[in-house]
Parts: structure tokens; C-alpha cells; sequence
């Protein structure tokens, strides 16, 4: 049911220590945790600890994907209550669906279109600034909704579109109000709407400089320079690119470093990994799980802190390269050599 919309963001950066030399922190989340008597259903200072479950294409090179294990007795409970979130919801009844959607997220933290599914709770209560912190922690690691999927939680869009206009209103009479700035621009990205959508990450990245998970929108959305125009060159054989393309097989031991922070990885042949990632002057963090892999993407999936992907191009039998997805433009990833023993 997740949709996946490519204008999200998808690595859980911070807590695989894979970073841009920024540590997180959620602007909105003194807004986020629900004013009742009973604790916050989520920690929503950090990013959300996710499952992604992506399966690589068919060609898989490290190890097939695996069978997916039974629901837990948690993971039923949990879901049971998002069916009856889902039922309320529909019927207009927004604070008892936001109430059995926290339920549901106390059983199953990780899954994140509940998360998703309480910010939009929150946005048809007119709750803006809670519905930022917890749109915050979760576009921080995973993609948003698309518009097949949040027009499904409604029986009737007309009452989407009157929600939405309320928070435009909203927004209008209140243009320093960088919370509700930002859940408009994730509604307006949800609904295609990139235009206006750069126009107010413009303002709440002026407005909330320590957002920088609007700053990582914006990037992503800006169109990139446009290229110097120069003559091509003259493609090759099909036989010599052929030739010329380099292979990586991931098995083994891999080490890089990127302004002061190492890391290391570990695959083995039964398509396990062990990732060691020591930020400069900072605690290590080691993570391990199960490895998906295919010609040029990676999946580590970790049980404790869901799943880091990436674009992978071999530099040859020794030399590859790592860039997570969902990051800045910019962004030149982590060229691992093989460690030799």
C-alpha cells in the first residue's frame, strides 16, 4: 500500500552513520508528541526506524531474497487496529482513527505508511504542527505517499480538497509558520504539484534552517544545471564496452573513509553483512542482517534499524562505489576498497 512517490527521500542515514556532516534533528518535534495524559505513541526526535522491504531486480547476485517470516503476534494486534483506524477515518471520525493508529504504531513502530497514515490524521484535524513532526522524522528516511494511496484512505476526495484549502488558508494567514509551510508542501508533492511545492521549501528552509529535510527536498527538486553543450564522442563497440565494463563480486571485506569517518562491510557468501560505521570522534555503530544485491543496486536490511539502499558501480574486482538513495544531488557516496588479508 505504500507508494513510494520518487520525491521522497529512502536511507536511513543517521543511524547507519552515513551522513552529509549534519547530525539530525527534527525542528517540529517539541509539536509532535499528542497533548494527553498517557506517553507519545513515537520518539519522533529522530528519524523513524524503518522497514522498506525493497527487492532488488531478478538478478540478484548475493543471495536470493528471503521468504518473509510469519506476522507476529504484535504485528496482527497491530494491523487489527489499523483496519479499525482506516474504518474511522473514512467514516470522518479523525480523532478515534488517530487514536487507533497510535495504537497500532506502538505494535508495529517500523512500518511507515502508519506513521504516514497518522500525519494525515493529524492534517484533517488541523493539527499542522504535529503533523510536521512526525512528517519530518519519516521523510527524513523513507518516501511519502503518492496520490493513488492517499486518496484510497478517503471515501470522498471532495473532503480531501476542503482539508487541503483549509490548510492553504492556513498557511496564508500564518506565512511565518514554517510546520504548517512544510506539511503543504509534502501534500502539494503528494498531489504532483512540484512548483508551488519548491516555492514554499523556499520559505521554510529561509524560515527553519535547521530543517534540513525540507533543504534535502528542495535539492532533490531543483533542476540541475544545465550541461555545456560539446560534441559526443563516438560510441563504442558493443564487444568493447562489453570488455571495458567492470565487475565487483561484494563478497568480502570492503573499507572507506569520508572526511573522518570510516567505514567498513562485511559480506559473506551466505548473503550476510556486518557494517561497522565510526563517525569522526564518535561512538561506533555496527549493524548486520541479510544482503540484496543485483547489478547495480544494494539492500542492507537490518532487523534493528530497517534497511539502507544504494546505487552500486563496480570499479573493478577491488573498488566499488555506494551512494544511498535519497540523497542530495551532490552527493558522491563512498568508494569501498577491498580489504586484503
Amino acid at each position: 500500500m505504500w507508494g513510494a512517490a520518487g520525491w521522497g527521500l529512502a536511507a536511513t542515514l543517521p543511524t547507519w552513520g552515513y551522513g552529509y556532516g549534519y547530525t539530525y534533528e527534527n525542528p517540529y518535534y517539541t509539536y509532535a508528541a499528542p497533548v494527553v495524559e498517557t506517553q507519545p505513541a513515537y520518539d519522533y526526535s529522530q528519524p523513524i526506524v524503518i522497514n522498506t522491504y525493497n527487492t532488488p531486480t531478478a538478478d540478484a547476485s548475493a543471495t536470493a531474497e528471503p521468504a518473509q517470516p510469519a506476522p507476529t503476534a504484535e504485528e496482527t494486534a497491530g494491523y487489527q487496529f489499523f483496519d479499525q483506524a482506516r474504518t474511522a477515518f473514512t467514516k470522518g471520525d479523525y480523532k478515534s482513527a488517530l487514536k487507533l493508529d497510535e495504537q497500532a504504531i506502538q505494535q508495529i513502530p517500523s512500518d511507515p505508511i502508519l506513521h504516514e497514515f497518522g500525519a494525515l490524521c493529524l492534517f484533517a484535524l488541523g493539527e499542522y504542527d504535529r503533523a510536521a513532526g512526525v512528517l519530518n522524522a519519516l521523510l527524513a528516511v523513507a518516501p511519502g505517499m503518492d496520490w493513488t494511496t492517499m486518496s484510497g484512505m478517503y471515501s470522498d476526495v471532495d473532503a480531501y480538497t476542503k482539508q487541503l484549502r483549509a490548510l492553504e488558508s492556513f498557511c496564508k494567514q500564518n506565512p511565518q509558520d514554517a510546520a504548517a509551510q512544510f506539511v503543504l508542501a509534502y501534500h502539494y508533492l503528494v498531489t504532483g504539484q512540484n512548483d508551488p511545492a519548491i516555492k514554499l521549501l523556499q520559505r521554510v528552509t529561509a524560515a527553519q534552517p535547521k530543517d534540513l529535510v525540507a533543504k534535502r527536498l528542495l535539492d532533490a527538486l531543483s533542476p540541475p544545471e544545465t550541461a555545456t553543450a560539446s560534441t559526443p564522442a563516438p560510441a563504442a563497440a558493443p564487444d568493447a564496452q562489453a570488455a571495458a565494463a567492470p565487475t565487483t563480486d561484494l563478497v568480502g571485506n570492503w573499507r572507506a573513509e569520508r572526511d573522518g569517518d570510516v567505514f567498513e562491510l562485511t559480506i559473506d557468501e551466505q548473503g550476510q553483512f556486518t557494517w561497522k560505521a565510526t563517525p569522526k570522534g564518535k561512538t561506533t555503530i555496527t549493524l548486520s542482517g541479510n544482503v540484496l544485491a543485483s547489478a547495480d543496486t544494494l539492500v542492507l536490511e537490518s532487523q534493528d534499524q530497517g534497511s539502507m539502499v544504494g546505487n552500486v558501480s563496480a570499479g573493478g574486482p577491488d573498488k566499488f562505489q555506494f551512494v544511498s538513495t535519497g540523497g542530495p544531488p551532490n552527493d558522491q557516496g563512498l568508494a569501498f576498497e577491498r580489504v586484503k588479508t
